[in-house]
């Protein structure tokens, strides 16, 4: 697998990598992790890095200037260890990832698989990378046409990406397969012991816990995540918020500056295997996401640890939580609000919500279904 990010970094994309090549290990491949030089090892997965970076240290998504040379370099890695192991398939993950594991693809003769988040021009305007007009946005949309012409095969993350892409890309339903992301049913589920973690983050015994877990940062919808506390707070008193993720103090700063301080807790970030205790800790979960096409996994881990969800209205989240999802208007944080009270009444009033909540994960969204698929993929390409 080619990973141009600095894995593992405990954030979606990071999330897939790991799940995946767990998986296919569980079911006696070898996988081989290619990534960049930050980060860190996880249990069980070979990893190779590139060399020390010093100056680059950014484990948060978004796009970088540094990735044109960071891209260059994981490619010597990957030939490196390509030499090394004769793979008998490339799998790459993101645009670049794709790219590297193409020309490696041509190199030893061996197909490739494009594990795509999202559009990579999307992306980068989600980001405020690029614009619509000018140099920079005609050069990746070229890109990205490029490496999805030079893919064996797509899978990609949401359906709604895959109809998007599909669709303005022109790509043929044989080459490109929506595998949406899954969840370890394992891992998550709601039978962690949380004692301590009260006490050492210093939460409020007496209050509703309201979760978010993830990167922050504008696309995420984080600035709604403080937007929307200030609303709930003319409804209720009885709340607190937990949030579990980085970079942290743009938004502790303005959650400060709106006299919030004392209604939420920011942890910094957590590693991928402590966070399901803390989800024991919470009665709602949140995710403000403003992405109308990328995948969305942490409702899955909501999901599998039976947390209602409040989500912004999209096609992505309808078709994660279908009926038992809590939707907010589009980036109307009053509407937000009303929908975590709404969460956390129905949450004290319907006892079985948890119960569907988990059952709904554990039949449409396990790892080990999605890797089958996966498993499909590889062998047809190898015949």
């Amino acid at each position: 697998m080619i990973a141009p990010t600095p894995f593992f970094a405990d954030r979606g994309c990071h999330k897939r990598i790991y799940e995946e090549a767990r998986e296919l290990q569980h079911r006696g491949h070898q996988v081989i992790i290619c990534t960049y030089h930050l980060g860190r090892d996880m249990e069980g997965i070979q990893t190779e890095r590139i060399i020390n970076i010093p100056w680059y240290k950014k484990l948060e998504a978004g796009p970088s200037w540094h990735k044109f040379y960071l891209d260059l370099l994981l490619f010597l890695k990957a030939l490196r260890v390509s030499l090394r192991e004769k793979p008998d398939i490339f799998h790459g993950h993101l645009h670049e990832g794709a790219l590297i594991a193409k020309i490696l693809g041509w190199i030893f003769r061996r197909p490739m698989v494009f594990d795509a988040q999202g559009s990579l021009v999307a992306e980068l305007q989600d980001h405020g990378f690029i614009s619509e007009k000018g140099v920079l946005f005609r050069f990746f949309l070229w890109l990205e046409k490029l490496v999805y012409r030079l893919s064996d095969r797509i899978i990609i993350s949401s359906h709604q990406a895959h109809r998007l892409i599909r669709k303005k890309f022109a790509l043929p339903e044989e080459k490109a397969l929506p595998i949406v992301d899954g969840v370890n049913l394992d891992t998550f589920k709601s039978a962690y012991s949380f004692k301590g973690l009260k006490k050492k983050w210093k939460l409020p015994l007496r209050k509703k816990i309201v979760i978010y877990v993830g990167i922050l940062n504008h696309y995420q919808g984080a600035e709604y995540i403080i937007a929307s506390l200030k609303h709930l707070l003319a409804m209720r008193k009885d709340v607190h918020f937990l949030i579990i993720g980085f970079p942290q103090q743009p938004y502790q700063k303005l959650a400060e500056e709106e006299g919030l301080k004392n209604y939420l807790t920011f942890t910094g970030r957590i590693p991928y295997t402590e966070v399901p205790r803390y989800y024991c800790l919470a009665q709602v979960a949140i995710s403000p996401k403003l992405s109308i096409s990328e995948a969305n996994g942490k409702l899955l881990e909501y999901m599998a640890m039976g947390l209602p969800s409040v989500v912004f209205d999209s096609q992505v989240s309808r078709e994660i939580l279908g009926e038992l999802g809590f939707y907010a208007k589009m980036r109307d944080a009053f509407s937000f609000a009303q929908q975590i009270d709404s969460a956390l009444r129905l949450q004290e009033e319907n006892g079985d919500l948890k119960e569907r909540l988990r059952k709904r994960a554990e039949e449409l969204f396990s790892w080990e279904s999605r890797v089958k698929e996966i498993l499909s993929i590889y062998h047809s390409l190898n015949k």
